[in-house]
């Protein structure tokens, strides 16, 4: 496949929001970029993303941030889809990053968010700690997203393990 064939069977993959243009690509279209001689960078200024994801299907451990206020309702009912997309960068679905150690992106990234935008308004906040199976997609190229995991479903009450009330600033002094 020719290059120019290859960006005109994404184009329509491309999700654009109020304030962002997002493209989910699966794992034999990021090889084919990469194939090509591509990097990420360039090819999102060439086709004007803000953020790519790539999208996989699999079983994770995750880590998910929530205000004190939502306890009882995910105790009760789990994870569920904003059904607002207004303010949804990277499409609608529960917003995660991973537990593994080594996906520092996610984690970094998610503490910057909370620093610039809750970290004077709010003392405390729910650290969400579960197990997700299905379909997800992880921003691989957008600043301030990378690592960023969006869950394609709800996740019940029965695959959460734990829920944590912490301090913000002590959230983000942790390594």
């Amino acid at each position: 496949m020719q290059y120019t064939n290859f960006i005109k069977s994404l184009e329509p993959k491309i999700e654009i929001s109020e304030f962002f243009r997002h493209l989910v690509m699966e794992q034999n279209e990021v090889e084919m970029l990469t194939g090509f001689g591509v990097s990420l960078a360039q090819f999102a200024k060439e086709m004007h993303l803000d953020f790519i994801s790539q999208k996989y299907t699999g079983q994770i451990s995750f880590r998910h941030i929530a205000s004190v206020e939502s306890f009882n309702f995910i105790n009760q009912f789990g994870l569920k889809p904003k059904d607002d997309a207004y303010l949804m960068d990277l499409g609608i679905g529960v917003y995660v990053f991973l537990s593994e150690w080594e996906d520092s992106y996610g984690e970094e990234n998610v503490k910057t968010w909370l620093s610039e935008n809750l970290a004077n308004d709010v003392e405390d906040i729910l650290i969400v700690v579960g197990q997700y199976e299905g379909d997800y997609h992880k921003c691989i190229f957008g600043d301030d997203h990378k690592g960023y995991v969006v869950l394609a479903n709800s996740v019940p009450p029965t695959d959460i393990d734990n829920i944590v009330d912490i301090n913000v600033n002590e959230f983000l002094c942790l390594n």
